[in-house]
């Protein structure tokens, strides 16, 4: 295991281009990066997420995705209680902090700290990436995307212009399910959207092309850090590169391209 040390996380963050009052969501693999030194390991996603705090400070505001897929299932959401699933520590950490707000989308919600927690996550809209909900106001934010030891597939922002450019390996699939919110004192039925994988195409999802895209046009910042890499694009950036190669061929981000090709 190889050790980081606060500083080295925090001027990496400034040498990125983080700074006071940014507006930024995390997608993290920490151990990708490795543990902060001097610091125990029940309490290594506490002292990363202290560090960011101070990176964008008081008038800034840290999302993370808080994704839950059960309400597809039929399992019921609660706002406040159901668990991110698969999202990595750090996203847990913010959920679960006594300060955070959560989106309320029951699929693709977002957990959000700080200044603009409540505008982020006040709209309630059919899709997490509907025009006017929760991402929507992180890129109205001028939000910028930080990898921290994740790779680019992590980014779900991919699913704003995929869903944005009606990529015809989605499709419009509508949940149902209970919906508890306490803070709201909400317990009912809702029906909620997602575009949604088409399972019968079995679509495989590649941001490589993205990715070298956003390098050879000076989009992304990049630095090494212990393990790993930590890497920052401005979301703007981010959406406005993808959806030209989706717009030039709306395959172009599929691992198997072409057997998708041949089936649609």
């Amino acid at each position: 295991m190889k050790y980081i040390l606060e500083k080295e996380l925090a001027d990496g963050l400034k040498t990125l281009g983080l700074k006071e009052g940014d507006t930024v969501m995390v997608h993290s693999s920490l151990f990708s990066l490795g543990l902060i030194r001097g610091i125990p390991p029940a309490e290594q996603a506490k002292a990363y997420l202290k560090i960011l705090q101070h990176s964008v400070g008081d008038e800034g505001t840290l999302l993370a995705p808080a994704f839950n897929f059960d309400f597809c299932n039929g399992k019921p959401f609660h706002r406040q209680n159901s668990p991110s699933v698969g999202m990595g520590i750090l996203s847990e950490t913010i959920r679960t902090h006594k300060n955070a707000c959560r989106s309320k989308h029951p699929m693709q919600s977002v957990a959000v700290l700080g200044r603009k927690s409540e505008w982020i996550t006040g709209p309630d809209t059919n899709s997490s990436f509907s025009i006017g909900g929760a991402i929507h106001r992180f890129i109205e934010s001028n939000g910028k995307l930080l990898l921290l030891g994740s790779s680019i597939m992590a980014a779900a922002l991919i699913h704003w212009a995929e869903e944005r450019l009606e990529v015809p390996y989605r499709y419009w699939k509508s949940f149902h399910g209970d919906y508890i919110d306490d803070k709201e004192n909400i317990s009912e039925v809702r029906t909620y959207q997602m575009y949604a994988r088409d399972l019968k195409l079995n679509p495989i999802l590649d941001l490589k092309p993205l990715e070298n895209a956003l390098k050879e046009l000076g989009l992304m910042d990049e630095l090494s850090l212990g393990m790993g890499t930590v890497k920052v694009i401005e979301s703007a950036a981010f959406i406005q590169t993808a959806q030209k190669l989706l717009e030039e061929d709306p395959y172009s981000l599929l691992e198997n391209a072409e057997e998708i090709r041949g089936l649609i």
